[in-house]
């Protein structure tokens, strides 16, 4: 299998207390935003990129090592479907649906597949492959690294898998009666949350004794079609990005839900308007920081559109107990997705969709800055993400 190698001109040298550190992209090209709309078009080939954030920055005095491997993989779906172990070693990647060609036309089916890919050596490798469910969509690793959790979009069914060794083991499934599409482990392992996109609800997991148990009961209202949710290292609050107008960019504002969980019943706390089409979502390791990529209209696909944008734009804001202040709010490349911290927090990683494009920041206390030119990427990163939950 042909590896590229690259060096990204991206950054200084920052001392990181992980040997390695991992951000991975998911690249789709069966799709092109037209002003017509969006175009299935005859499979390329799919890539992920491997960005290692570790090797390099002191040898190579601020070039990461980029590696792209072919991989199916596929923007349909929240920016959610791949994620790395805590310990580094390991990726796992969905591949959320497959392309089907029928009279000439290209559509998209519900797949099954998750890529599996070592990273332990510092040369990403697949190593196998597992099933999931229909359209597995959001991933989620405990804090501990033993166990995942596969969000089923089309087969509205979460799945619990041990992580053991380099292979997972599928431990149990429960159906949730709703779309899932994103999902996060609470810090203690013990319970998680799951995004209903279709129903505009946030569904509530118990693990225990390696099972699943879901109560209809306890889902708790947000906005609409919330995509992506993420829950704090203390455990104590969730942020969950609602897309709004079923998860394409309006020019209408959108919010974002907070969920108090550290009070005896998990409730909506706080309702926050963000901006035009939040998916991407990432928590700093400290827990101190939250940054939400918009969407902003800006693709061909809304020219002409009163809320087309050349850019769209990432918004940093500060975790204040119950609520977020927002820092900074600055632009990025077209139609932004994918969202990720370094482990250290002086880096922030946006990826943009329309743009083929990675961007990158600095950050200091709450100040965003670009750094460098952009990076091109092969194909329309849809998906992001890295060992932090």
């Amino acid at each position: 299998m042909t590896k590229h190698l690259l060096c990204l001109l991206i950054g200084g040298v920052v001392s990181l207390s992980a040997e390695m550190e991992w951000v991975i992209i998911g690249n789709d090209t069966k799709i092109e935003c037209r002003e017509t709309g969006l175009a299935k078009v005859a499979p390329r080939t799919d890539m992920v990129t491997f960005i290692d954030l570790n090797e390099g920055k002191e040898v190579l005095k601020g070039r990461y090592k980029v590696t792209h491997l072919p991989m199916k993989n596929s923007i349909f779906g929240p920016p959610t479907n791949l994620a790395v172990t805590p310990d580094q070693s390991m990726a796992i990647i969905a591949n959320s649906v497959k392309w089907v060609e029928k009279d000439g036309a290209w559509n998209s089916e519900p797949a099954s597949q998750l890529h599996l890919v070592d990273l332990s050596s510092g040369k990403p490798t697949i190593i196998g492959s597992a099933t999931a469910g229909k359209q597995p969509s959001g991933l989620s690793i405990s804090r501990d690294g033993k166990m995942l959790l596969v969000a089923n979009r089309a087969e509205q069914s979460v799945s619990l898998y041990a992580i053991s060794g380099k292979a997972l083991q599928l431990l149990d499934k429960v159906q949730i009666g709703g779309q899932a599409a994103a999902i996060a482990f609470h810090p203690d392992g013990k319970s998680a949350l799951v995004t209903k996109f279709s129903e505009h609800h946030v569904g509530q997991l118990v693990i225990k004794d390696e099972k699943l148990t879901y109560d209809p009961a306890n889902d708790i209202p947000v906005g609409l079609w919330p995509y992506n949710i993420k829950i704090t290292p203390d455990g104590a609050l969730a942020i969950v990005c609602n897309t709004g107008n079923n998860g394409l960019p309006d020019g209408n504002e959108d919010t974002l839900s907070l969920i108090d969980l550290a009070s005896e019943r998990a409730h909506v706390c706080e309702t926050i308007p963000v901006g035009d089409g939040p998916e991407g979502l990432a928590i700093s390791a400290d827990g101190k920081y939250v940054a939400v990529p918009l969407l902003n209209g800006s693709t061909d696909m809304f020219k002409g559109k009163w809320f087309h944008n050349e850019h769209g734009a990432v918004v940093l804001y500060e975790v204040e107990g119950k609520t977020l202040r927002e820092r900074s709010r600055v632009k990025t490349g077209a139609f932004p997705e994918g969202v990720s911290f370094s482990l250290d927090g002086t880096r922030l990683f946006v990826a943009n969709l329309d743009s083929e494009t990675l961007t990158v920041f600095t950050h200091k206390e709450g100040v965003l800055e670009k750094f460098g030119e952009d990076y091109r990427l092969p194909g329309k990163p849809g998906s992001m993400g890295s060992a932090l939950p």
